[in-house]
């Protein structure tokens, strides 16, 4: 049994978005991607800022000497047909793992500000962390907090109101999720689908969303076990993989 994609104006499969509590709010009230809080939070110079130190303070740190240079082409913003590095959009996936992975691994709901945090709070305590905290007060205030792992569900989506990951026509990956449906159930497909992504290029209405937290049960970095917890029903539906 295949399973049905689109319509030709609509995706009628679920696409996901993987986030924080941190931003729930503004998803309730606005929509997805009604609001780009990073570019409001000014996030971007933040990140910088913390990196700019932590070159200075964190060359005997292992992590830091493991992920700078993935840390410094995010901070270029550079999108290649390998890397996405344009945050402050919304993207989705046809596959529920790959959004719940996403917002398991990103604690702040994007990885820009998850990363900036992090890194933050191995500098805080230096003269420049401390001016930083004064100059970005805010997202410096933000460390030491904890907010739940989110999962949006939009259960059909306009196709015009999507691209794929690296700015191609969405019709493109539409016929890629066509392809590999072929003559496989949605299990399957789910599976297959985690290598694909869109970017939501207008705000989705937030009539056609369902939020849900994520309760993770087990996570060894391979195998993810999870309970979504629907925020107002409070029913429960468990995922694994």
């Amino acid at each position: 049994m295949s399973v049905k994609i689109h319509n030709g104006n609509e995706l009628l499969i679920p696409l996901y978005h993987g986030t924080s509590e941190l931003f729930i709010d503004s998803i309730r009230d606005h929509g997805l991607g009604a609001r780009n809080p990073l570019k409001d939070w000014r996030v971007l110079p933040f990140f910088r800022d913390v990196l700019t130190v932590a070159d200075r303070h964190l060359s005997q740190n292992d992590e830091w000497q493991a992920e700078q240079w993935y840390l410094k082409e995010m901070a270029e913003q550079k999108a290649s047909r390998l890397t996405s590095w344009r945050h402050g959009s919304t993207f989705l996936s046809p596959s529920q793992l790959t959004a719940v992975r996403y917002a398991v691994s990103n604690p702040f709901g994007s990885e820009l500000l998850s990363h900036a945090i992090k890194y933050f709070a191995k500098i805080s305590t230096t003269p420049e962390g401390q001016e930083l905290r004064r100059r970005h007060g805010f997202l410096a205030g933000l460390a030491g907090s904890a907010y739940r792992p989110i999962l949006v569900e939009l259960s059909t989506t306009p196709v015009d109101s999507l691209e794929g990951e690296q700015g191609q026509a969405a019709s493109a990956v539409i016929e890629n999720l066509v392809s590999t449906a072929t003559g496989r159930g949605p299990e399957l497909c789910s599976v297959m689908w985690q290598q694909f992504n869109f970017r939501a290029t207008k705000p989705l209405s937030k009539r056609a969303h369902r939020l849900y937290v994520i309760d993770v049960e087990s996570n060894d970095g391979w195998s993810l076990k999870y309970k979504l917890i629907t925020s107002r029903s409070g029913t429960t539906s468990s995922g694994a993989q």
